[in-house]
Formats: structure tokens, sequence, C-alpha cells
């Protein structure tokens, strides 16, 4: 991806950073945002766990990215809870259920984005022939090897 792009960079430190501070930030962005929508009901901040459902299905997987699209459409309804004496239950479930099937809906698109993005990723490294690293990738493989300073370089693990 084009890292001049604000999207390409976004998506190379998405792609770059490590699961356990993926988790993380989701789970303190999704925390902030609870007790925000818990505190002020009025708002209406159930919009803003897009982009953390978004980075979560990027950065996490299709399991852990749907897990957190169930866990803000759960989220984004608790605070109309307090409404339940005049919301019927019925309109609460249905409510419930739309904000489940839009973020899932969202997660699925964002999942099949980022596997039409690894696969160009790994096509653009490779010779479509031969399957083998172009000259590019392997020589940012070789310096990222050497600045590593492992000692010798065995082809067969940089490539």
């Amino acid at each position: 991806m084009n890292s001049n792009l604000p999207v390409g960079r976004l998506a190379d430190r998405l792609h770059s950073m490590p699961r356990e501070r993926a988790w993380f930030a989701i789970l303190l962005s999704v925390t902030a945002l609870a007790l925000a929508d818990a505190h002020f009901p009025r708002i209406g901040l159930a919009p803003f766990y897009i982009p953390i459902v978004c980075a979560a299905c990027w950065a996490l997987g299709s399991r852990a990215g749907y897990l957190v699209a169930v866990v803000a459409a759960v989220l984004a309804v608790v605070p109309h809870l307090a409404e339940l004496p005049r919301l019927s239950p019925a309109l609460l479930g249905a409510r419930m259920a739309v904000r489940a099937v839009t973020y899932v809906f969202l997660a699925a698109i964002v999942l099949s984005f980022r596997r039409s993005f690894d696969r160009e990723h790994h096509l653009a490294a490779r010779d479509r022939m031969t399957d083998a690293l172009n000259k590019e990738t392997f020589r940012e493989r070789v310096i990222h090897r050497l600045d590593l300073g492992s000692g010798p370089i065995d082809m067969s693990v940089a490539i």
C-alpha cells in the first residue's frame, strides 16, 4: 500500500502493531466510549464504535473482530436500558438487533478488505511466475535482517 497516503500509513501501523498492544488499545477505546455513552446517553455515541470495530477487524482478525462488533452492539444499547419502562422490550430488542447486524456486517466488509489487502500485498512482493521474492522485497528483507545484527544470514529464513 502507498504509505504516503494517510490510509496507507494507518494500514501499515495496524498491520505491524503487536496483538497485545492492539487488544489493549481496543479495550481501552471501548471502555472509554462505553463510559462516555453511559454518562451522556442522549448524545448517541454509538456511531463512534464503528472505527473501533474496523480497527479490531483489521488488526486482530475475524474472530476478534466479530467479538468486538457484538460487544459494541450490546454496549451501544446498554445506556437505553434506563428507558426500559418507556420503551417496550420489543423495541429495545429491535435496537439491539439492528446494531448487532450493522456492526457484524461492517466487520464482514472490513475483513473482506483485509483479505484482499493481504492477497495483494503477497502478490506485490513476489514474482508471479516463480513465486520467488521480487528484487525490491528481497532487498528490503536483507537490509532488515542485516540491521538486526543477528549474525550470518540464512537465506532460506529471509525468503
